[in-house]
């Protein structure tokens, strides 16, 4: 059920000439999808890519036990995935603190394909930007050491 059939439903409840006892137990889920809603909104609205991914985790599977699809469940996966993807990167280049360590060129190659598969946002972009620069400057390299070792 969605949450657009569960307001129609409560509507029509409401609107019966006769008393329905389950009323006050639907309303009382819809008031608990709509603190969802609200919830969801608000973390989505402040969602950083340093921001906790546990809470993130947590009102996604506080949403999965919802009795309706809220939409809002969508966004926050795509931002659990846009989180993943993230670490990835910083993992794979070496942002994180740590030492650089080298990366090959597949794992560049891979990362932008699956940067393109994950919701895009200003952090996204930047990190797709930024891979896609320093892809190009590999295959400049590989390209002049490829006629260097041709001569």
């Amino acid at each position: 059920m969605t949450l657009a059939e569960l307001q129609s439903l409560v509507e029509t409840m409401q609107n019966l000439p006769c008393v329905i006892s389950q009323l006050e137990r639907v309303q009382a889920v819809l008031l608990t999808v709509e603190d969802f809603q609200s919830q969801a909104q608000t973390l989505a609205s402040a969602w950083r890519r340093d921001s906790p991914p546990e809470e993130l985790q947590a009102l996604l599977e506080r949403g999965a036990t919802l009795p309706v699809l809220v939409p809002e469940c969508e966004s926050l996966e795509g931002l659990k995935e846009q989180g993943v993807w993230l670490e990835e990167v910083r993992r794979t280049l070496g942002t994180e603190g740590g030492e650089r360590q080298e990366v090959m060129l597949d794992a560049l190659r891979t990362l932008m394909e699956a940067g393109c598969n994950v919701p895009q946002s200003v952090s996204v972009e930047t990190a797709m930007a930024e891979l896609q620069e320093l892809l190009t400057i590999a295959e400049r390299w590989e390209e002049k050491a490829q006629i260097c070792l041709e001569q």
